[in-house]
């Protein structure tokens, strides 16, 4: 899930430089473009610790 939310970030991205949209100004959402991201790729990586799942299999049992 955390690999298609960066696909999909980075994709707006390309696509804002390549064709702009005209405005008169800064959209004030559009930082978030910037932060989400390397934001995704953070939690992806923590996801992907093993430790805590071998601790969260332990105790199913």
């Amino acid at each position: 899930m955390y690999l298609f939310i960066f696909i999909e970030y980075l994709m707006r991205l390309i696509l804002g430089a390549l064709k702009p949209i005209e405005t008169s100004g800064t959209a004030p959402g559009a930082i978030i473009n910037f932060i989400f991201p390397p934001l995704v790729i953070v939690l992806f990586m923590l996801s992907l610790n093993s430790k805590k799942s071998k601790k969260l299999k332990n105790v199913a049992r």
